[in-house]
């Protein structure tokens, strides 16, 4: 986001609660000079502590936040685990080669319980072509992005 975005959104924010808080002491003030022995000084007395307090405590925890994400930490409770994956839906172990994970392809095998993940062997592109070896095998590629990603 540009600085002119940034600063015509903060604008805009700071417009519509100054027009919020407009409507809000116009309607004190209607409603105080229609109730019996009600003055203007209650609005002071009342409504302006209570402007004070609320933007203090919302730029509190706002700073607070901000503190915390620049630290990097988020609380002491978090709702999100990051997923491990040692098994697949249908129970088997899971076996990862870590150089599967930069690969353009991967092989994946299964051998009774376990499954495994390893980076596909690199094939020239004359063995590609129709009714090579590599076709009739049984193991199954597949680009690496549509397993991880």
């Amino acid at each position: 986001m540009s600085k002119t975005g940034t600063l015509h959104h903060k604008l805009t924010r700071y417009l519509a609660a100054g027009c919020g808080w407009l409507i809000v002491f116009y309607e004190w003030l209607h409603v105080s000079q229609q109730a019996p022995g009600r003055d203007e000084m209650t609005l002071v007395l009342v409504l302006a502590p209570a402007l004070f307090l609320i933007h203090t405590g919302a730029i509190a925890w706002i700073s607070h936040s901000k503190r915390l994400a620049a630290r990097g930490k988020r609380g002491l409770i978090t709702r999100y685990t990051s997923p491990v994956f040692s098994q697949d839906h249908l129970g088997r172990k899971l076996m990862i080669n870590e150089k599967s994970l930069e690969s353009k392809e991967i092989e994946i095998n299964i051998d009774g319980e376990v499954k495994s993940y390893a980076p596909a062997a690199e094939t020239s592109p004359e063995s590609k072509e129709f009714g090579t070896a590599l076709d009739r095998d049984v193991k199954s590629y597949a680009p690496a992005d549509e397993v991880w990603g």
